[in-house]
């Protein structure tokens, strides 16, 4: 068996013996983790009159796609609080919501949503406040 006896020297130039003096003598900073705030909820912003909303569309019913009913009639709302109150509102007990099949596109103010929007009508046997009102 034969060794190779060569020996490799290496020379360091200023710049990494700094960089390594510099490594050596690193002394972390400890930063405390920041509390988490709770934010005022009277600083929460109302968009949008939910009880007036809710009989307007109402007032609307029946509805094919619920996201385009509240794109043209709320289109000043953002966008997180036009999905919010989709989101509300075909979970609502006043009315029926029936998944469809087709997927949509719905451009918002900054982004487009694709999904299967909802059909919204009234259920059955359940009357509108103003068709009682109009009854009487």
């Amino acid at each position: 068996m034969w060794k190779s006896s060569r020996v490799t020297k290496m020379q360091l130039g200023n710049e990494v013996r700094e960089l390594m003096a510099e490594f050596l003598n690193f002394e972390p900073s400890s930063m405390p983790f920041p509390e988490e705030e709770e934010a005022p909820t009277s600083l929460m912003i109302n968009w949008v009159d939910e009880e007036l909303l809710r009989e307007q569309l109402t007032d609307s019913l029946p509805i094919t796609n619920l996201m385009t009913w509240l794109r043209g009639n709320y289109q000043h709302l953002p966008d997180a609080e036009l999905l919010r109150l989709y989101h509300e509102l075909v979970r609502d007990p006043q009315w029926q919501s029936t998944l469809r099949a087709n997927s949509s596109t719905t451009a918002l103010n900054t982004v487009a949503v694709t999904y299967h929007p909802h059909e919204i009508v009234m259920l059955i046997g359940s009357t509108n406040a103003k068709d009682v009102d109009n009854a009487n």
